[in-house]
């Protein structure tokens, strides 16, 4: 008896990793889950390159980003935070009359994949508000802060 005593723990304890390694797979697969859609590639009738950046707008960087792009003739995607977008919405204003693409990289840049529903609705609330303040009319694309994401997420979204 004293045997299965040892066992029963020790199988215990590798399926609960076994499960938790999959959890942490399946919380940043870039091509899987269980609601909603992911957009992982885009088919176009010639070959094509997406410029994303994330995170910002800032002071320090943003105004050289979009110089760069506008010399250029570039447009990209900006995947911008809340936070940084109330801090800084003279830049985020910049990016939008510039024409760029503007996605939600959630208010705080906080890991989302285990978050409550009433915490993933304000990061994604409070952020979509900031780039619509922002001067942003279309589609708001969502990117969740270090791919990752699970069941609360994608549920919501």
């Amino acid at each position: 008896m004293a045997m299965k005593r040892m066992v029963s723990p020790i199988l215990g304890l590798a399926m609960l990793a076994v499960v938790l390694g999959g959890v942490h797979l399946f919380s940043k697969s870039r091509t899987t889950q269980l609601f909603g859609d992911i957009i992982p590639r885009v088919e176009t009738p010639k070959p094509m390159v997406a410029l994303t950046f994330d995170d910002g707008p800032s002071v320090r960087f943003t105004p050289e980003v979009l110089a760069i792009l506008r010399e250029h003739g570039i447009k990209a995607t900006f995947f911008l935070t809340g936070k940084e977008t109330e801090e800084n919405l003279p830049q985020a204003r910049m990016i939008v009359s510039d024409g760029h693409q503007v996605g939600n990289h959630s208010y705080t840049h906080s890991n989302m994949a285990l978050m409550g529903s009433a915490r993933i609705r304000d990061e994604i609330e409070r952020t979509d508000a900031a780039i619509r303040t922002a001067g942003h009319k279309g589609e708001i694309m969502f990117r969740p802060p270090y791919g990752k994401k699970l069941l609360g997420l994608p549920w919501y979204l």
